[in-house]
C-alpha cells in the first residue's frame, strides 16, 4: 500500500512483493528497477551514496511487472547478475566521478548475504570431440579455456572447469565448456554433415493440415495475417463479443494485450480497418490458436481458420465459395448447408452454416451493418468462422480417382414450386438420394411469388459409368424426382 515517486515522475503503488531500497522511514528506490525521485541526483546536489548491488532476476521481473515499468535497470537485473559484480563496477563509478567532478571518498561498506561460491561443471575430452565431430587435442581444449578465464584442472579424461564470475550466468551445464570449446575452434572448421537414421516421430496431423490450408488458401487468391492472440476488451466490445467468460492475462504488458480470443474474427476486421484506406479490396486468412476458459484447468487451445472478404458484389458469396474449396481439399464431401438467422454477429439474411454429419464445419456470412459501422468499414464485409480441429478427423490425405465415364451423360432441367421457407440444399440432397445415377444436381435460378412461395430451377446430370442411358429411363428418374419432391415438400412441378 506504499507509495513512491520514481524517477520518471509518476507514482506507483508497492505490495509486499516488491524488493525495495529503504531508509529508516520509507522506501527511496524501488529495487533494480527504478530510482526514487526524491533521492535523485540534481544540479545542487553534493553528497552521494553509491550503491551497488545484485538482486534475485525473478524477484526483479516480477516486481517490475507488477508496477509496469520498463527500464534499462530492470532489464539487466531480470536476466542476473554475477555476485561478484557490484565490486569492480563500484569502484569504476566511484574513479569516473573523481576524475570528472572532484570530491572525495568517505567510506565504504559491503554487506553480502552469502558467501560465493563460483559454479564448477565437468566433461571429458571424449565428449567434446563427439558432440563437435571433429577431433581436437586436449591440450588444445585445455589452453582454449584457460584463455576465456576458466580456472580448468586435468583429472585423465576429465576437465573440471571454474567459472569466471563474469560467465556466472552464461555457463550452466557442461555443455556450454564445448560450445566455447567449438566457438573458439571456428563453427566454419567443423564440417557440415546431414544426421543419418530414421525420423522416429511422426508428424502431427493437426500440423499438416495446416500447412496444407495456408498453401490451398494462397492458392486461392489469399493473404495470410498474423495477429496477436491477445486483444483488448475494447474490440471484442466492437464486435460484440462479451469478454467476462475469456481468459485474462494476469499482468498483460498493456491494456491493448490482456484478454486471451476465442476467435480470430475481430482480428481480421481490425487488420482490415486499419487497412481500408488503402486497400478497398480484401481478401484475408488466418490459421492460429485460440483459447477456450475451462473451470480449474488449463485453456483448450484449439486451431482455427478466419478468412475476410470485402471489396467485391455480394462478398459472402465468395466466402462460401472459398469454404466449399477447403472442404474439397480436405475431402469432405456432402456438406449440408442451413441458414442461420439468430446470432447478432451477423447478417440474418446472408448467413449460413456448414455440418458434414451432423457436426459443424464452419460459419459463413456477411458481418451486420452495426458491427461493421464500429470498426469504420462502409462495404460489405463477408467472414469465415471455421474449426479446423472439427474437420480434421474427417479429412482425407489421400483422394481416390475415380475415372471418367466413356458413356454420354443426359441433361435435364427441373422447376419446381415449394414454400418460402425451403432450402435449395434440403431440395438438392432429396433429390441425389433418389437414384445413383443422378450425377450432379446445379441450381440457377430462384423467383420469389407473391402468395409466399418460390419457384426453384436446377439443371439434373443423369449418368451411368458401364452404358448409356435411354430417354425413358431418365423420365422415369424425373417422375421419381417430383414424386419425392411432393412428398418431403409439397412441391409441384412448374410448367
Amino acid at each position: 500500500g506504499e507509495k513512491i515517486v520514481a524517477l520518471d515522475g509518476k507514482t506507483y503503488t508497492l505490495n509486499e512483493k516488491i524488493l525495495v531500497i529503504a531508509d529508516a522511514k520509507h522506501p527511496v528506490a524501488i529495487a533494480g528497477v527504478m530510482g526514487g525521485e526524491e533521492t535523485g541526483v540534481r544540479e545542487s546536489t553534493t553528497s552521494i551514496i553509491l550503491e551497488a548491488a545484485t538482486f534475485d532476476a525473478l524477484t526483479i521481473r516480477r516486481g517490475a511487472r507488477t508496477v509496469h515499468i520498463q527500464s534499462d535497470a530492470q532489464n539487466r537485473f531480470e536476466k542476473g547478475l554475477s555476485q561478484i559484480a557490484p565490486c569492480d563496477a563500484l569502484a569504476r563509478a566511484i574513479e569516473l566521478i573523481l576524475e570528472i567532478c572532484g570530491g572525495k571518498v568517505i567510506g565504504m561498506m559491503d554487506v553480502v548475504s552469502s558467501k560465493y561460491t563460483p559454479m564448477s561443471y565437468t566433461v571429458t575430452t571424449d565428449e567434446v570431440t563427439k558432440l563437435i565431430g571433429v577431433p581436437i587435442l586436449p591440450k588444445k581444449m585445455l589452453a582454449t579455456l584457460k584463455r576465456l578465464g576458466f580456472d580448468v584442472k586435468v583429472i585423465g579424461k576429465k576437465m573440471k572447469a571454474i567459472v569466471p564470475w563474469w560467465r556466472d550466468h552464461d555457463i550452466e551445464d557442461g555443455r556450454d565448456l564445448i560450445e566455447e570449446i567449438a566457438r573458439v575452434e571456428g563453427y566454419a572448421n567443423i564440417p557440415a554433415v546431414l544426421p543419418i537414421g530414421e525420423r522416429v516421430t511422426r508428424t502431427d496431423m493437426e500440423l499438416i493440415w495446416e500447412r496444407r490450408l495456408r498453401d490451398a488458401s494462397k492458392n486461392a487468391g489469399l493473404c495470410e495475417t498474423y495477429s496477436n492472440s491477445f486483444v483488448s476488451k475494447e474490440l471484442l466490445h466492437k464486435a460484440g463479443y462479451d469478454s467476462r467468460n475469456m481468459l485474462y492475462v494476469q499482468n498483460p504488458l498493456t491494456v491493448e494485450y490482456e484478454v486471451m480470443r476465442t476467435t480470430l474474427l475481430p482480428s481480421l476486421l481490425q487488420v482490415a480497418s486499419e487497412n481500408r484506406e488503402r486497400f478497398a479490396y480484401e481478401k484475408l486468412f488466418e490459421i492460429a490458436n485460440v483459447y477456450i476458459k475451462r473451470e480449474n484447468d488449463l485453456p483448450n487451445e484449439q486451431v482455427e481458420l478466419g478468412a475476410l472478404f470485402m471489396g467485391m458484389k455480394e462478398p459472402w458469396r465468395s466466402a462460401k465459395g472459398y469454404v466449399e474449396y477447403i472442404c474439397d481439399v480436405m475431402g469432405l464431401k456432402q456438406i449440408a448447408w442451413k441458414r442461420l438467422s439468430s446470432d447478432a454477429f451477423w447478417h440474418p439474411g446472408r448467413t449460413v452454416q456448414a455440418f458434414y454429419e451432423g457436426k459443424l464445419l464452419a460459419t459463413v456470412g456477411e458481418v451486420s451493418p452495426k458491427i461493421a459501422k464500429n470498426f469504420k468499414l462502409a462495404c460489405e464485409v463477408a467472414l469465415v468462422d471455421m474449426p479446423i480441429a472439427h474437420a480434421i478427423p474427417y479429412a482425407m490425405g489421400v483422394k481416390s480417382y475415380i475415372p471418367v465415364s466413356a458413356f454420354p451423360e443426359v441433361k435435364r432441367d427441373i422447376s419446381i414450386i415449394v414454400d418460402g421457407h425451403v432450402e435449395y440444399d434440403d431440395v438438392a440432397r432429396v433429390i441425389v438420394r433418389v437414384s445413383p445415377l443422378i450425377t450432379s444436381v446445379e441450381w440457377f435460378d430462384t423467383y420469389m411469388m407473391k402468395d409466399g412461395k418460390k419457384s426453384v430451377a436446377m439443371h439434373l446430370v443423369f449418368g451411368s459409368i458401364d452404358r448409356t442411358l435411354e430417354s425413358v429411363e431418365v423420365d422415369g428418374l424425373c417422375e421419381k424426382i417430383l414424386l419425392k419432391l411432393q412428398e418431403s415438400f409439397e412441391a409441384i412441378l412448374r410448367t
